[in-house]
């Protein structure tokens, strides 16, 4: 009797793991991309995803896979190229998306760091390494997200 209720214990905590698992992934900021860019690598409870074309920047904002309203969203847009960088002031273009206009076009290898700050007074970082493969950061090991070290964009500001 005794190794049948282990044997049902056993299975229902598979059970759990199994059904559990893919939940886990998504629950922390780890979402797809729907706009066909980057997602941010260092998880979280905000996901923002970076879309570049040419100088045009876009990133859209979810919590939970829930859009965020955009439309008093500040903030700025770090790019480090090399030994170069520059900083650009986000604008509200609708639903959850803002833009960004750089100086200069995005290229493979820049690091990129948004700081965005929110009408509730929360706020979020979004870091990419444009056009690498994403490796989120996890309890168990770093990713790319540590391979920055020494970059600190300015920090987000709101005017009232």
């Amino acid at each position: 009797m005794r190794s049948r209720t282990y044997m049902v214990l056993a299975v229902a905590t598979l059970g759990h793991v199994l059904f559990t698992a893919p939940l886990a992934a998504t629950a922390c900021g780890v979402w797809p991309p729907k706009h066909g860019g980057q997602m941010n690598y260092e998880g979280g409870e905000v996901a923002v995803e970076l879309v570049g074309h040419g100088r045009q920047v876009s990133l859209y904002l979810e919590d939970h896979g829930v859009p965020i309203p955009a439309g008093q969203v500040k903030g700025t847009l770090a790019v480090k190229r090399g030994a170069t960088g520059w900083t650009a002031p986000v604008k509200a273009a609708g639903d959850n998306r803002v833009t960004v206009q750089l100086p200069r076009a995005l290229a493979k290898g820049d690091e990129i760091v948004a700081d965005l700050a929110f009408a509730n007074g929360s706020i979020t970082q979004g870091r990419f390494v444009y056009g690498e493969e994403v490796q989120m950061r996890t309890q168990f090991g770093a990713g790319r997200a540590n391979a920055l070290p020494g970059f600190a964009p300015r920090p987000a500001t709101m005017s009232q």
